[in-house]
Order: structure tokens, then sequence, then C-alpha cells
């Protein structure tokens, strides 16, 4: 079974946020990280949190090991694929 939650977070930057989270039946941490005034979305990771309860290929991991981290550092309209705002 699935567990979702919120908590406070860190994103890449070190930016804190709020960090909507699930944890899935493999043991993984999935988070999303926003601004909890403005609603910008700071960034995202992945994190092995252990317990896995199936055959999953995360179980070599160390707990608490982050597989995955962005940080979100801009956003813009452009009139073209590939320019920058």
């Amino acid at each position: 079974m699935t567990q979702v939650g919120v908590e406070k977070a860190r994103d890449l930057l070190g930016r804190e946020g709020v960090g909507i989270y699930t944890v899935d039946d493999d043991g993984m941490h999935q988070e999303v990280i926003i601004d909890p005034n403005t609603y910008v979305l700071l960034g995202g990771r992945r994190v092995y949190v252990g317990e896995s309860k199936s055959q999953s290929p995360y179980g070599k991991l160390a707990e608490g090991e982050v597989v995955f981290s962005v940080a979100q550092v801009t956003g813009g309209i452009v009139d073209h694929a590939g320019d920058v705002p």
C-alpha cells in the first residue's frame, strides 16, 4: 500500500519548501517540493527509505540514499523550443 504525506523539505539548492510525497511498495520516497507561499515548483527527489515489500532492484541501496534530485531554478514562456526565458 502506498503512503502519501506532506512535510517540510529542502530542494537541491537548500531552499525550504513543502514536500508532497508518496512512499511506494518498493521503499521509494518520491517527493515534489513547492514554495508554500507562491506555489512555485522548487524541485523534487527520490530517496530509498527501505522496507521494500517486493523483489525491487532498490533493495541493494543504503537506506536514505538519494537516487534522484533536481532543482527548478527558472521558468517562463518562450516563442521557440530551445529558447531561454
